[in-house]
């Protein structure tokens, strides 16, 4: 019901994880939209745009959680400083990536799915974002 207040159209979620599940599908533009309402939540957008973070919990217990967008790590070839978060997936060999960044005083989305492997996505991503922010254009 949610997905529907989004304006989702192309979306069926039959598990809550996002994980592969029967007749759970959905489409680029959908995604977008959820990416969109996702990076408007202050919460998710701040883990979102880490690339760790080290948890100590009252029993004294450690937890440290890397986030798999290689785009927000320095160390990786992809990290781009403009890039804020957001998602990653793939499904059947099919990896993708959902990014934020941020440039020129406008916040953007980026979608990429169907890349061959979990480098692919990103270096993709990487270009757009380097397309996007030279060029001073707004996309829709």
């Amino acid at each position: 019901e949610y997905a529907k207040t989004l304006g989702l159209k192309g979306s069926h979620f039959t598990v809550p994880d996002g994980l592969a599940g029967n007749e759970h599908y959905s489409t680029l533009e959908d995604m977008l939209l959820v990416a969109r309402a996702a990076a408007q939540h202050p919460l998710i957008s701040r883990y979102a745009a880490m690339a760790t973070d080290h948890v100590t919990y009252q029993s004294g217990h450690t937890n440290t959680w890397v986030n798999t967008n290689a785009m927000l790590d320095p160390a990786s070839p992809y990290y781009r400083p403009s890039v804020t978060g957001l998602k990653t997936g793939s499904l059947d060999r099919n990896f993708c990536v959902l990014v934020t960044a941020e440039g020129g005083g406008e916040r953007y989305i980026i979608g990429i799915f169907g890349a061959r492997d979990k480098n692919a996505r990103f270096a993709d991503a990487a270009t757009a974002v380097d397309a996007l922010l030279a060029s001073g254009e707004v996309a829709s």
